[in-house]
């Protein structure tokens, strides 16, 4: 982004914070002139969600639209009450991504139930990242305005998400180094390394983490598995951005290699749209004969469903990529392992959705993930395997409080820079578990300068020191038929370990 772009797009950001305060009424100037040193004072007068301005005055505590969802459900009403508790953010879509929201509040209520820090409760104020949610922002700019609303304006060190890499990018991003420790669940996108500090110690931790490994070894496997079948001519549909850019150029690179009279044909589209016509173009290159497989690269599951859509909406359109073939034909990336993504799939897709393979992070089996999945079925009548990534939102949150507890109570209270460091403290020394019975044995060796190893719901969350990366398997996947309605579900084809 130039440094023109980049002023241009912060103005904007700081014009729509102004503009959705003023559609909730909040507060900008300042409570009865109280002096303050520490936004911990303020708190300690006026309640949770006051803040130390920079005019050295505490200011009032404040809400927007879009920061509308909290847990416990009274912190946004009731600020008084909640003044000790000690806060995380979080950046959602309220419309595509509440698996991962009651994920988030689930692994709270957990920790609240088992007394928190010292009896200090955990709070969760979450800001909707849906694009025109009663506003005209971008989701992009919604995840911004989120990030900056959480951070500069109710002092948060920690926000868990949002859901994709580009979000993440732009969260991150939309404040000054340091500010703010973003945890992402999903964004895996290697580019992402390259706007954080790339040379991370205990000393100078980074601040941008997620609990999922960059595409690296996903771009592998699908260049892999394609050479397996024999596939030499592939279409590539990319979302632009960072998530979609990336893995496309990984995966070009990894499948040209050793691959001779190889081609690949790239089709971007940008977020607005453009998968019609792109679906389209690509259907006239099938026709002759110059792509034998499609890869469809997206952060957001309705991108998938979209080009199923667009893909089947003549029968023009159906006989053409009826043609692509053998065990395969139409390969998706992780997010489009949903259930979700047969919703309004009629009987005109069943030729295309025969023909679909795809690959994801191997979900995590044994006795974390079950037990997870367990409470999460039992609090909200559904299950955590449905949709994509929400063990790894709900280990988000697990590491954001396991890290605020080190800020509290080895760096003096609550900051960023004390967060970072208390996540560079949980991957190596004694292992637990991530799950309630593990809180009091952690917090006693964090209290004491230990550090730990702890293993998720998603997996292991063994971080490289030097990199502040993970590592997990990849499992390769195909739509197979089902019993009940959808007519479809998923089958494991192979799973791969890094």
């Amino acid at each position: 982004m130039s440094s023109t772009s980049r002023t241009w797009y912060l103005l904007r950001l700081g014009l729509a914070l102004l503009f959705a305060c003023s559609l909730a009424g909040c507060s900008l100037g300042t409570t009865e002139r109280v002096s303050c040193t520490t936004t911990l004072g303020c708190r300690g007068t006026f309640g949770l969600g006051s803040t130390c301005g920079g005019g050295g005055f505490c200011s009032a505590a404040k809400s927007i639209p879009r920061c509308s969802r909290s847990f416990p459900a009274d912190v946004l009403s009731d600020f008084a009450a909640h003044k000790d508790d000690i806060l995380i953010g979080a950046l959602f879509s309220f419309k595509d991504n509440n698996d991962n929201i009651q994920a988030a509040e689930l692994a709270v209520s957990q920790v609240n139930d088992n007394n928190g820090l010292e009896g200090r409760k955990f709070a969760l104020i979450s800001c909707d990242t849906t694009a025109a949610a009663g506003d005209q922002l971008t989701d992009l700019e919604a995840a911004a305005l989120g990030s900056t609303f959480l951070a500069r304006e109710l002092a948060i060190p920690v926000i868990v998400g949002p859901r994709g890499s580009g979000r993440t990018q732009a969260a991150f991003q939309a404040l000054p180094a340091g500010q703010v420790v973003v945890i992402s669940p999903s964004a895996t996108s290697p580019a992402l390394a390259a706007i954080d500090n790339t040379a991370p110690s205990d000393a100078e931790p980074g601040f941008l983490w997620r609990t999922v490994p960059p595409d690296s070894l996903q771009s592998e496997v699908i260049a892999a598995d394609m050479k397996s079948r024999g596939v030499k001519k592939v279409a590539v549909i990319h979302q632009t951005g960072a998530y979609g850019d990336s893995l496309a150029a990984l995966f070009v690179e990894r499948f040209s290699a050793d691959n001779p009279n190889s081609l690949v044909k790239e089709a971007p589209f940008s977020a607005a749209g453009g998968i019609g016509e792109r679906v389209s173009a690509i259907a006239a290159e099938i026709d002759g004969g110059n792509v034998e497989e499609v890869l469809f690269l997206s952060s957001d599951l309705a991108d998938y469903r979209s080009f199923v859509a667009s893909a089947t909406a003549t029968p023009d359109q159906q006989q053409t990529f009826a043609k692509l073939g053998g065990d395969g034909g139409i390969f998706f990336a992780d997010t489009a392992r949903d259930a979700a993504l047969f919703k309004d799939a009629g009987p005109q897709s069943d030729l295309l959705l025969q023909k679909i393979r795809g690959t994801r992070l191997s979900p995590a089996e044994g006795a974390v993930f079950n037990q997870f999945a367990g409470a999460y079925s039992a609090k909200y009548s559904g299950s955590a395997a449905n949709a994509a990534f929400t063990a790894n939102s709900y280990d988000a949150v697990w590491l954001a409080m396991f890290a605020s507890a080190w800020s509290e109570l080895r760096e003096r209270g609550p900051s960023a820079l004390g967060v970072a460091r208390g996540l560079r403290a949980l991957s190596s020394g004694e292992k637990f578990n991530l799950q309630p019975s593990s809180w009091a044995l952690v917090l006693d060796r964090l209290a004491r300068g230990q550090t730990v190893n702890v293993d998720g719901a998603s997996g292991s969350l063994d971080y490289d020191p030097a990199t502040e990366e993970t590592r997990a398997p990849i499992e390769t996947w195909k739509v197979v038929r089902a019993e009940g309605t959808p007519p479809w579900g998923f089958a494991r084809v192979t799973v791969t370990e890094p």
